[in-house]
């Protein structure tokens, strides 16, 4: 059968000693059938695992462009030095806080 989330949590939630007299119980073609599941299972997560960090780093890389209120990584040098010398006035300790 088909190895997903749900089936997971159903097989982590059974006493492990079930498991064990259902696996003797199993062909070895069926354990084989299995076992390919739970491989094909594992290397779905690795490749999500994977798309997630790379969204993750692309989240972070464009973080700091927008506390600067820029759109992204596009933004120039003279544009990001801009924005920063910009909050920098802003957040200054001296004036943070102050109204205009």
């Amino acid at each position: 059968s088909a190895w997903d989330d749900r089936h997971l949590r159903r097989q982590l939630g059974r006493p492990e000693d079930e498991l064990t007299v259902e696996a003797e119980k199993m062909s070895l073609e069926a354990l084989r059938a299995q076992n390919c599941a739970i491989e094909a299972y594992l290397m779905r997560l690795v490749r999500q695992r994977q798309k997630l960090r790379h969204i993750t780093r692309l989240a972070e890389a464009c973080d700091s462009y927008l506390v600067l209120g820029l759109d992204g990584p596009d933004a120039t040098e003279a544009e990001v030095k801009r924005a920063y010398r910009a909050l920098a006035r802003k957040e200054h300790p001296d004036k943070a806080g102050m109204e205009k």
